[in-house]
């Protein structure tokens, strides 16, 4: 009885094993290597992992690239804050700072001279004045766009540019006072 047992056991692993390429392609043709190839270990490990490596390192390469860039680009920034922090802390002043964007009223005595110290612009609010320029340059009139030479009258309530700084051009006061708004470094010479 055993030996009937182990016999009809073997015929039905028998046909199932007959029919399984039937049933595991849904009774299509049985497996074709062409479409669709095992990969083997070793395929994996010499072909597949060498390739993946290869990227990996590059893109680890960029990573630090860029991080040393964005390190660099944070200690700029930092450097900037503190430069801001500095300028608004020196603030209204715009003789020593530069004028940070805003004009300052300067009122000034017959003779005094308003020189720039770096580009600056200049308007005349009262009194009288004419242009002082030890050079061939004058200053800019940006209210008509017309350049003013030395010794020229300063019209009232136009701005003046000072294209560059430290030259010896600015405004001297011609009337009893006047008052003068100011944006940019300058000095004032008596």
């Amino acid at each position: 009885m055993n030996k009937i047992k182990i016999v009809a056991l073997a015929a039905a692993f028998a046909l199932t094993l007959s029919a399984f390429p039937l049933l595991a392609n849904g009774g299509e043709t049985a497996y074709d290597p062409e479409n669709d190839p095992l990969i083997s270990l070793s395929y994996i490990n010499e072909v597949v992992l060498p390739v993946y490596d290869e990227k990996i390192a590059a893109l680890e390469e960029k990573i630090a690239t860029l991080t040393e860039t964005a390190t660099k680009l944070e200690e700029s920034l930092a450097a900037a804050n503190t430069e801001i922090e500095t300028l608004k802390a020196t603030g209204g002043d715009a003789s020593e700072s530069g004028g940070l964007g805003q004009y300052e009223v300067v009122h000034l005595s017959q003779g005094a001279k308003l020189l720039a110290k770096s580009p600056c612009e200049i308007i005349l609010r009262t009194g009288s004045a004419i242009i002082v320029s030890i050079t061939a340059n004058g200053l800019n009139d940006i209210s008509t766009g017309e350049e003013l030479l030395n010794a020229a009258g300063v019209p009232l309530y136009h701005c003046l540019l000072v294209p560059r700084g430290d030259d010896g051009r600015g405004i001297q006061i011609t009337s009893g006072d006047a008052y003068v708004m100011v944006r940019g470094a300058y000095e004032i010479v008596e």
